[in-house]
């Protein structure tokens, strides 16, 4: 590895994949902390559901307890509801705990109406109650999101993350604080280290440095505050780096293709762009161009939708998807399809109407999920 600066000239539901109880430091002889979390399988419709994950808990009184809940994505389909959730020992609203100070919700950083909830998004809620002087034991309980279809069919969605966060805090704490909205969004488990560096020295800026196969992460040290780029299809070269690369034949060499675009981290702070063997990282404020340089990443072929069939939502007539772009229904409708940067972009035409939607296909190719206006709109499970 080796890093040069320089300067420019004019960035639910429940296969448990992690539980864990983490103890912090106590905060004035109250503080007790856990981090509850439960990944589950991007498994078809109508499969069985996974095992009801749960955690046991016990706080001690007096004092304010704060919950932060994310659900990654909220997902709903079509004319289905979802009767999953997380619950105290599996009862719903009912709370182990004196009285409600608060509870909001945030997508996109901003706190948003219950009503207003938009599916296909990250979802966060923040919850506080007051405390007795005594101690709570109970259990958390997430359990399998059950899908009811209008004709009475019941689906199993497995494609959540969910993360529970548990705080206490002083009496007399600051309601304000203790509900505000907190910027630090569900973790993946941490990726082996392909290089890390606990300061880069050139920035005016304090940040931390460290390169993953998946991608890099940037953490500012003042605040703590994460960001990470993952590693996505070939890019070109961003502008600004291009003067980089062409004075330097060899460190164009060492990093070959870029793996990212342009990315803004920190409000634009940083500009990232991660390249197979490395990175470069420039710093707003101080004009400086950071290279980091490692081994570089194993080539990974995203898996290609071209001469795939499907069954979609359930539909016994599958979706076939030519090569050459052309995705049809037999018998009933035919479209087109187009790769882009976000996932794969469908036209079709159903009795001279017109429909346009995103698919995303699974990293493993065996699954899909449609988005439309932001909605989750199909599910679809590879035939062939």
């Amino acid at each position: 590895m080796h890093i040069k600066p320089c300067r420019l000239s004019n960035g639910f539901f429940c296969l448990v994949a992690g539980v864990c109880l983490i103890i912090l430091a106590p905060r004035a002889g109250l503080a007790q902390s856990f981090d509850f979390r439960a990944a589950f399988p991007d498994l078809p419709a109508n499969s069985e559901p996974s095992p009801v994950a749960s955690k046991g808990f016990s706080i001690q009184g007096p004092g304010i307890v704060v919950i932060w809940t994310w659900h990654t994505p909220l997902l709903e389909v079509d004319n289905t509801y979802n009767s999953g959730g997380i619950f105290f020992h599996g009862r719903s609203p009912d709370s182990p705990f004196d009285r409600t100070l608060c509870s909001k919700f945030y997508q996109d950083g901003r706190e948003t109406p219950g009503d207003k909830l938009v599916v296909g998004k990250d979802l966060l809620k923040v919850w506080a109650a007051e405390l007795g002087n005594k101690t709570y034991t109970n259990t958390w309980e997430v359990h399998p999101s059950v899908q009811r279809e209008l004709g009475g069919a019941v689906r199993w969605q497995n494609r959540w993350i969910v993360r529970i966060q548990m705080a206490v805090y002083p009496p007399g704490t600051n309601i304000d604080h203790v509900c505000a909205f907190k910027p630090k969004p569900p973790d993946e488990p941490e990726k082996p280290e392909i290089i890390g560096y606990p300061k880069i020295k050139e920035f005016k800026g304090d940040y931390r440095y460290s390169a993953r196969d998946d991608g890099i992460v940037l953490i500012r040290n003042t605040d703590g505050a994460r960001a990470m780029v993952p590693v996505r299809t070939a890019k070109n070269a961003a502008a600004r780096f291009r003067h980089v690369l062409a004075n330097d034949a060899g460190l164009a060499r060492q990093l070959g293709e870029a793996l990212s675009g342009d990315v803004p981290v920190f409000d634009g702070a940083l500009y990232v762009q991660v390249f197979r063997g490395g990175a470069l990282i420039h710093e707003t404020g101080s004009g400086v161009i950071w290279i980091s340089r490692h081994k570089q990443r194993e080539a990974k072929r995203s898996p290609s939708i071209a001469d795939t069939s499907w069954i979609v939502n359930g539909h016994p007539v599958p979706w076939y998807f030519s090569t050459g772009g052309r995705v049809e229904s037999k018998n009933l409708w035919t479209g087109t399809w187009a790769e882009t940067s976000d996932g794969v972009l469908v036209t079709i035409a159903v009795q001279g109407i017109k429909d346009v939607f995103l698919v995303k296909l699974a990293p493993d190719g065996k699954t899909f999920t449609a988005y439309k206006d932001g909605r989750v709109y199909r599910t679809g499970v590879r035939q062939r």
